[in-house]
């Protein structure tokens, strides 16, 4: 009856209307069908975003995602919106599952033909007595967010004495962290980036001169041939610098994610729902935005296509639609990589929790 509306069990088309479902306060009309194959009953807005969602409005998703990606927090959000934050939160998160099976989908079958820059977004969340990095590999000419995964850090610096008194009754409670996390996703992210790569015999990360970095290479991926380039994190960061891709992302994100922002009250609560923002800002960075708002001499396309357009992905730059035009479900989670399955469900993976035995 209707090509638009399939059974989500079967993948039957022979369906029939069978009434429509409940009708809540500020709701539109559901329409209900029962397949005739498995009998099973099931709503219009079974694999939308609105889906066992109160609130029905269909642009409400889209307002969301776009404050929070323009530096807005989850309160300041629902007071904008006259929404709970809690609703916010939710949609977020729904948004957050749909862009990482989306990314997935179409990075699958694509090989990496430039070169990688590689460092590390150190944030916190929780408190400032669990820091953490979000380790990015960024592609040199074309700025797309290839992979990220998350690697949690044990405090460091200038502490009072309160603080320190603070720290040493958490670590006695809860354990400290793996101080060898940022060597392990190192060595996770790399060797996924090396599988992808169109010529393995020349594949080129950039990275600062991290003492962990060059460890993995030199020591835990030495059978890769990874051409393994260095410039100093106190070099001028500008176009010049060679991890000006890396430069660049940091600065957007910082300025444009409430959670990123420096001396912030608007900072994660949880790491996992800190890497799901973090996600969303990468959807729209590689997919619904230019490389650059003005015009380049060098680069005389960047304000008018995004990344995804310059590596072929995409023909045009993306609408919220084009996107996160439905839900994801469980069973898409196995195409993602082992780092973003916990992401997906608002994790992180356990070995960057507490008192983890270290290997």
């Amino acid at each position: 009856m209707s090509d638009k509306v399939p059974c989500p069990h079967c993948h039957s088309k022979d369906i029939i209307r069978s009434g429509f479902a409940p009708v809540f306060k500020s709701q539109i009309k559901r329409q209900r069908y029962r397949c005739k194959l498995c009998r099973r009953r099931f709503v219009s807005t079974f694999h939308s975003h609105l889906f066992c969602l109160k609130k029905m409005d269909f642009g409400l998703n889209a307002k969301i995602f776009y404050l929070c990606v323009q530096g807005l927090s989850n309160r300041a959000i629902g007071r904008l919106l006259y929404v709970s934050e809690h609703c916010v939160r939710l949609r977020i998160q729904r948004l957050a599952q749909r862009a990482f099976v989306f990314h997935a989908n179409t990075v699958k079958d694509f090989k990496i033909a430039e070169p990688i820059c590689y460092d590390g977004l150190e944030n916190f969340a929780g408190s400032q007595y669990n820091p953490n990095n979000i380790q990015q590999a960024i592609g040199r000419e074309s700025l797309f967010i290839y992979d990220f995964n998350f690697a949690s850090l044990n405090r460091k610096g200038r502490m009072s004495v309160w603080q320190k008194v603070r720290l040493k009754e958490i670590e006695s409670e809860f354990g400290r962290y793996n101080p060898k996390n940022i060597r392990i996703t190192t060595k996770n992210i790399l060797r996924r980036l090396y599988l992808k790569s169109e010529d393995k015999k020349k594949f080129t990360l950039f990275s600062d001169e991290h003492f962990q970095y060059r460890k993995v290479i030199r020591k835990n991926l030495r059978q890769l041939r990874i051409n393994h380039i260095t410039v100093s994190s106190k070099a001028c960061r500008n176009f010049q610098n060679i991890l000006f891709p890396v430069n660049h992302a940091d600065l957007i994100i910082r300025k444009q994610l409430a959670a990123f922002t420096r001396e912030t009250i608007s900072f994660s609560k949880k790491s996992g729902a800190m890497c799901q923002k973090y996600m969303l800002f990468a959807t729209f960075k590689n997919f619904m935005a230019s490389q650059f708002t003005k015009k380049h001499v060098r680069r005389p396309e960047a304000h008018v296509k995004s990344p995804a357009q310059m590596l072929g992905l995409k023909n045009k730059i993306l609408r919220f639609s084009d996107i996160f035009n439905r839900r994801s479900f469980a069973k898409e989670v196995m195409q993602l990589n082992s780092d973003w399955r916990y992401f997906w469900r608002g994790e992180i993976p356990r070995s960057q929790n507490r008192n983890t035995i270290y290997t």
